[in-house]
Parts: C-alpha cells; structure tokens; sequence
C-alpha cells in the first residue's frame, strides 16, 4: 500500500509477479464514502473522518486485492481489499459508520445525501445501503443464497443477433 486517497480509494503499488510492479488507484468494493469536494463543509468533514480511519486501518502496512476488476472510472480498477490480519476493509468502514454500503448502481432520489447523516452513522439509511443491501453484497462476495430466496445464478450469456 503507498497511500490513502479518499475514504474508499487507495494508492496501491501491486506486485504482479515476480519483479513486476505496478502502481494503481483501488477503489475499495462496496462502499461509498463522502466526498472530500463535497457540496457542503458537513460532507467534506465526513470525508475527511472516512480517510482518516482508512489511514488508521491500513497504517502503512501491507493489503491484498481480491476480485480486482475494471472501475468506471478510468485510472483505478475495484477491488475486495484486505489488511495483513486479513480483515476486510469495506466491512471495517461500514461498521464504523463512515461510509454506507454501494452496489455501484444508480442511487435514486431517495438516498439521503451524507451531510444529512449524524457523523459516525453513514451505513444506516437509502436505497445504496442498510442491512438488506449489505446482505446482497456478501452474498454476491460469497456466492451465498440471500435469506429467503432462491440461489444466485449467473446470467446466460448475450448472444449477437
């Protein structure tokens, strides 16, 4: 790990091989974090608490990339990070109440922006969070069945007219 972004990128240098390095930003899975250009003083203070218990948790130290896959955005990639101790850095951020639990998808207009949420208590509320939609992620993580449904199953693939 070389350094924190914000309070769900990292700065990573990946060792990919034996002497092959390379240096990327890792957006950490499942979660959204207040923003640090946010609109308001109350989100970019948000923000700046989720990075800097991100700093706390990393510490420097070393982090493995697990489902590493393309982000939208260019220049960084998503992935499932975890500490040396091998604890789950998404996880850790929501039960801390700094960031809330994403999916990705299009949040609707219902989602409570962050600078409405006491401070500490971000992962409760919305569409893009709350237990239910942490459910969906670690069964989709996991390949768990969600509590009372049928088991997940992949899409079949699309096929060219």
């Amino acid at each position: 790990m070389v350094a924190v972004v914000d309070g769900d990128t990292l700065s990573v240098r990946a060792h990919i091989w034996l002497g092959q390095e390379v240096a990327t930003l890792v957006r950490l899975a499942g979660i959204d974090a207040p923003e640090l250009k946010g609109e308001c003083e109350s989100e970019r203070a948000r923000a700046r608490a989720a990075r800097e218990h991100l700093e706390r948790l990393v510490a420097g130290g070393p982090v493995t990339l697990a489902q590493i896959r393309y982000e939208k955005y260019a220049g960084r990639v998503m992935a499932h990070v975890a500490t040396a101790d091998g604890q789950d850095l998404s996880q850790r951020m929501i039960a801390a109440g700094l960031v809330r639990a994403y999916d990705g998808g299009k949040r609707d207009k219902n989602t409570r922006p962050f600078h409405e949420y006491p401070l500490g208590s971000a992962s409760g509320e919305g569409r893009a969070s709350g237990p239910a939609l942490q459910e969906r992620i670690l069964a989709a993580r996991y390949n768990r069945r969600l509590s009372g449904t049928s088991p997940v199953r992949p899409r079949p693939a699309r096929r060219d007219r």
